[in-house]
């Protein structure tokens, strides 16, 4: 038979209980007179114990009953611990469970609290912790009144980068008959344990048991909020969580009329109603910076739609050119200065533009010479020799005359004579002609 070594004044409790204390013989039990979860979640039946010392080696089991009196019907959780330096039962019997019940406390450090998940209506009852030990038994004459509420949704998922922080919730009702929070819990679920405990203090403060610098309590239990942050995170902070809030009951309340009369002296308060909450977070690695990258598809497909804004562009800036008229302006300007630039040559092509100085204000004369390409052919006179060509002969038989006079659109103004009156206007002046002649 292995055994179990406890030193009374080296207890660590690894679920904090700030309920109830039951003390006789030597021996101490705590816990909750109260406890609330919700329905498929999970909840904690604390029950923390010490024991004399007796110099020897002891052996152990953790039972949990649910009815009175204690009968072997009653039993719902039976663990036996294996031996020294093994926290956790080796041999589980669970009566009426269904597999649902778990240790999860730590005999060595005289925790025997377990817990019920996923938790189910009919788990509603009413709890006893007892421990049996070598060197006797002890049971609490304090019951543990488990309530279940009405499922609120699934369980609450925060997430969190490593090196950051996040914010587990937990929102809770207050309770009309309970109003002072004593203490704020939290616990670790895999493995069961303790991490941080908040404490009310007289002038109003929090203060944080345990020395725990990484966590902060952010919300304001006066309002039913006790949300807690959690700095500095680490991949091993990924876990689930419960919160456990403990209000102390007034004191006028009395736990103690169901027990013996005896023994009601062995009971100190306060008296608690245990709220809990449970809440999962997940720590993920920094994401690593990603650089946007822009494919040649894009590329192309920007140049193109430029190119086309461009051309369209283009296209509306002629079509207003074009409507303004500056486009036929251009081109005949265009035509009148180079057929003003040509001369006639040698050989009699080309063509002469010429201005009347009386018409300058009102007339334009271009005179067009075109060389028919045809060899004149010599004539002979009456003797028989050949005439020498007239020189308009030649150009009559080989030219092609044209004279147009283009009205510009002006007014012309009078002219006077020598004498001071206005000479009348010349009749071309108002008046476009042209003269073609060809020769023969």
């Amino acid at each position: 038979m292995c055994s179990l070594r406890v030193c009374l004044c080296t207890v660590l409790l690894s679920v904090s209980v700030h309920g109830y204390r039951f003390s006789h013989d030597g021996w101490t039990m705590s816990g909750a007179d109260e406890v609330s979860a919700m329905e498929g979640a999970s909840a904690v039946l604390p029950c923390t114990f010490t024991y004399p010392p007796n110099g020897g080696n002891v052996t152990g089991s953790v039972l949990w009953h649910n009815k009175l009196p204690l009968e072997a019907l009653s039993l719902v959780f039976k663990c036996t611990y294996a031996g020294p330096g093994r926290p956790r039962c080796d041999e589980v019997t669970q009566k009426a469970g269904g597999g649902r019940f778990k240790f999860v406390g730590n005999l060595p450090e005289g925790d025997a609290s377990i817990m019920v998940e996923p938790l189910r209506k009919k788990d509603r009852n009413s709890y006893r912790c007892r421990v049996e030990l070598t060197v006797g038994g002890f049971q609490s004459v304090i019951l543990t009144q488990l309530t279940v509420e009405a499922p609120g949704g699934n369980v609450s998922v925060v997430t969190g980068t490593v090196g950051g922080s996040a914010t587990l919730p937990c929102v809770y009702q207050q309770p009309q008959r309970y109003r002072s929070v004593l203490t704020v819990t939290w616990m670790r679920k895999d493995p069961y344990r303790h991490i941080v405990t908040f404490t009310h203090k007289a002038d109003g403060s929090w203060a944080v048991e345990n020395g725990a610098t990484r966590f902060e309590l952010v919300g304001d239990p006066e309002l039913g909020n006790v949300s807690t942050r959690i700095n500095q995170l680490s991949v091993e902070d990924s876990d689930g969580y419960q919160c456990l809030v403990e209000f102390s009951k007034p004191e006028y309340y009395d736990a103690t009329k169901d027990v013996d009369a005896h023994l009601r002296s062995s009971v100190h308060p306060p008296y608690t109603h245990q709220y809990q909450r449970e809440v999962r977070l997940q720590v993920q690695q920094p994401l690593a910076p990603v650089t946007p990258t822009v494919t040649p598809t894009v590329t192309s497909t920007y140049i193109l739609l430029i190119l086309i804004a461009l051309l369209m562009l283009c296209i509306l800036l002629i079509i207003i050119l074009w409507k303004k008229g500056v486009f036929s302006s251009v081109m005949r300007s265009a035509t009148f200065s180079k057929r003003s630039a040509v001369s006639p040559d040698v050989t009699g092509r080309g063509a002469q533009l010429q201005c009347d100085s009386d018409q300058a204000e009102s007339s334009t004369y271009a005179s067009i010479i075109i060389n028919s390409g045809k060899a004149k052919k010599p004539q002979a006179d009456d003797e028989g020799a050949q005439k020498p060509e007239a020189a308009n002969s030649d150009q009559a038989e080989s030219c092609t005359y044209a004279s147009i006079i283009i009205n510009s659109g002006k007014v012309k103004k009078p002219q006077a004579d020598d004498e001071g009156a206005q000479k009348p206007e010349a009749a071309n002046s108002e008046v476009i002609y042209a003269a073609v002649v060809t020769s023969r």
